[in-house]
């Protein structure tokens, strides 16, 4: 199998995640002659990434729809928790990054390319979506206890993205007021895969955000852990 990516796709990093915690054969290779392209829509028509070449020449697009399938074809490590209600709290909170959190960073997205947008109030629907995270994350090391699962691989490059963009155009978060999800912060920073893909998503929107001419320093110390729970207020 082979993995279409972007170093610094939010969606295909999750999955790059996965496929490493879980230690699979499976190549990893930007989309064949670019994201969006005739020749790359020739094998996904999405023009998007991720998308996972099967060995039978088949193309499964999404990034959950490739998290899901990758995990019923290699259980082990699990990644999904047995409980029926753990596992729906999960999905749950995937659906909470991908539906709310996600979306509430894209203005800023525009911002960076000179739209009119107003990083201040970008960062309360943030913080707000936020919110919606804590809530239901529990009490242990990741978002659902002392296991790691897909709600955590989904969501550490999202919560990289709200970090790095609302420090970029002049408007950082406030992490220290979700005491929960700074010290799950401090989980991810400091967990060798987890670190190592963000690290590539880091290097990634540095490229892209210098080529804007916006001054990438302003993001060093995101993915500090012990930086990014004290000092982004």
């Amino acid at each position: 199998m082979k993995l279409y990516s972007s170093s610094f796709s939010p969606y295909a990093a999750r999955v790059r995640a996965q496929i490493r915690l879980k230690n699979l054969p499976i190549a990893i290779e930007p989309p064949p002659g670019g994201l969006r392209t005739a020749e790359y829509r020739a094998v996904n028509p999405t023009g998007k990434v991720p998308a996972l070449l099967l060995d039978d020449g088949r193309v499964l697009p999404e990034s959950v729809a490739i998290l899901e399938y990758l995990e019923d074809l290699h259980v082990e490590p699990e990644l999904r928790p047995r409980d029926p209600h753990q596992r729906g709290h999960m999905r749950a909170l995937i659906q909470i990054a991908d539906h709310v959190l996600g979306p509430a960073t894209f203005p800023l997205f525009g911002a960076l390319r000179g739209a009119p947008v107003d990083p201040p109030t970008a960062r309360t629907h943030i913080e707000s979506a936020l919110g919606e995270v804590a809530a239901f994350a529990g009490d242990g090391r990741w978002l659902l206890g002392d296991d790691l699962t897909l709600a955590d691989v989904v969501l550490a490059p999202t919560l990289y993205y709200a970090l790095a963009l609302t420090r970029l155009t002049g408007a950082p978060l406030d992490l220290a007021a979700h005491p929960r999800l700074a010290r799950w912060w401090h989980a991810v920073c400091d967990h060798p895969v987890l670190r190592g893909t963000l690290d590539e998503v880091d290097v990634g929107f540095r490229a892209f955000a210098a080529g804007l001419g916006h001054d990438v320093a302003k993001i060093d110390g995101v993915l500090d852990a012990h930086a990014a729970a004290a000092n982004d207020g």
